[in-house]
């Protein structure tokens, strides 16, 4: 069972000063979980090493599902961080070929929300007792033996499960997200889609992404699942309530100030 929770905070490469978060937290995290486009530059992460590690923090590099051009960018990032001063850098894995990546370069891993088997429906809430229902949770004891046996130190969630936590909480660290739980994502960005035009054929053909997530997000508010927060190719709801039980089993808080 951990013993103090670490703060971590999330910083974007639209954010250049870290100053107001050196002093409240311990941890900071870069990347993108959800897409390649949004993976950072070597030049601005090896600022980012110096600026962070240079303060004594630690850092983590979130990383998305890619294709061949995201996976070869990616590959700079490791070698970058494989050589850097200091203990091993921290690798959130969505993909199994990155996966493979970040081990060869002898990274520390973590597995992503992504690749956690657990039901996104915002409708499966806690119950009286503080445990959310048994559909939310599809992790088993083989599960985390086999996560264990690849290399994993720890996970990374968003939803709030007190069970769950029991289960891992002994054999890898947890790492909880907050305020932005997803519900779903793909490999399409809706926001890319307002720039859509058609074909001859009446095919959409989609320009180049300018990362227009990083300046606009969508809120829907029509429909049962209540509010949700569209943001580039995700959609995410905002997590309201903390499970009074679950903070005993966490290691580290993640806070996140927007969504992607």
């Amino acid at each position: 069972m951990p013993g103090r929770v670490v703060r971590a905070r999330f910083i974007s490469p639209s954010r250049e000063d870290l100053s107001p978060w050196l002093d409240r937290c311990d941890h900071f995290y870069i990347g993108s979980e959800f897409c390649e486009h949004l993976i950072p530059s070597s030049v601005w992460a090896d600022r980012m090493v110096k600026d962070v590690c240079g303060k004594g923090k630690r850092l983590s590099l979130l990383t998305p599902p890619v294709g061949e051009s995201g996976l070869r960018r990616i590959g700079q990032l490791f070698s970058l961080l494989s050589k850097a001063v200091g203990d091993p850098y921290e690798v959130v894995v969505n993909d199994w070929g990155v996966y493979r990546l970040a081990r060869e370069n002898g990274l520390l891993l973590r597995l992503g929300r992504l690749l956690l088997r657990q039901t996104r429906d915002p409708r499966l809430v806690p119950r009286d007792d503080g445990r959310a229902t048994p559909l939310a949770t599809r992790v088993s004891e083989p599960l985390i033996g086999l996560l264990c046996e690849l290399g994993f130190r720890g996970l990374e969630t968003d939803v709030w499960d007190t069970a769950l936590f029991e289960m891992i909480g002994p054999r890898l660290d947890i790492a909880l997200y907050v305020p932005f739980r997803y519900l779903t994502t793909t490999r399409l960005c809706a926001v890319a889609r307002l720039r859509v035009r058609e074909a001859s054929d009446a095919t959409p053909v989609i320009k180049a992404c300018d990362l227009e997530c990083q300046n606009s997000t969508f809120v829907i508010r029509e429909g049962p699942l209540g509010e949700r927060i569209l943001a580039g190719n995700t959609l995410f709801i905002l997590s309201k309530y903390l499970e009074k039980d679950a903070l005993p089993h966490v290691g580290r808080i993640v806070e996140f100030d927007r969504p992607i």
